[in-house]
């Protein structure tokens, strides 16, 4: 007899996030293409400490090949602009919320 497996039960005090990760290719000349990976999370906390906000922004531009073989290669930095909204040694809602979010 097969026994039901629920998933487990979301404990409504723990934060929400999502993550926003789109692919941007744009055509430099007829062999390179630049590869825009921007990375932004939505986050929220729930009551005691409710809280919404966005957390740090990445930005990857990769340089590749626009032709491939087998594998597409690239080379390119990682920009992260930080969203800080209290410069004060407490954190603003969007920073707690950033931080226990868990990444």
């Amino acid at each position: 007899m097969a026994q039901e497996v629920s998933p487990p039960a979301k404990d409504p005090q723990s934060p929400e996030s999502m993550n926003i990760q789109p692919v941007l290719p744009f055509s430099l000349t007829s062999g390179w293409t630049l590869i825009a990976l921007p990375s932004l999370s939505v986050t929220y906390e729930p009551p005691a400490d409710e809280a919404f906000g966005l957390q740090d922004l990445q930005l990857s531009p990769i340089l590749t090949p626009t032709q491939a073989d087998w594998w597409i290669w690239g080379i390119g930095p990682i920009f992260l602009s930080p969203r800080r909204a209290a410069a004060s040694s407490e954190a603003a809602p969007q920073e707690r919320c950033a931080a226990t979010s868990g990444g």
